[in-house]
């Protein structure tokens, strides 16, 4: 994805993870040009496009929430950590874990 993205002229504003895309812009008007151009893009190179998933305003990104200027862990997220960091099943417990240590570096004071 990385060697397709950065193709476009604003790839230093783009951010991916597996088939997730931030586009950063300095205002509105430039980020619906480059989201245009994106899926374009994409889509002139055969990648499927689902526009029921791709958003201008979205709040969700890459299993975080944006909100303010800040990511956080997603409430529901948080909900299944601390159903399963509460079982009894160590298997589960692990599961957790390694859920808690992709979102570490999410995690202020």
């Amino acid at each position: 994805m990385g060697k397709i993205l950065a193709k476009l002229p604003f790839a230093n504003d783009i951010r991916y993870y597996q088939d997730d895309i931030f586009i950063s812009a300095t205002n509105t008007k430039q980020l619906r040009q480059r989201y245009q151009k994106t899926i374009d893009y994409l889509i002139k190179r055969n990648f499927q496009v689902n526009k029921l998933k791709s958003q201008l305003n979205c709040t969700d990104l890459l299993g975080y929430t944006l909100n303010n200027h800040q990511l956080s862990i997603p409430d529901q997220k948080w909900k299944r950590i601390e159903e399963l960091l509460h079982s009894n099943n160590l298997d589960l417990i692990k599961r957790a874990a390694q859920t808690l240590s992709y979102y570490k570096h999410t995690l202020t004071d």
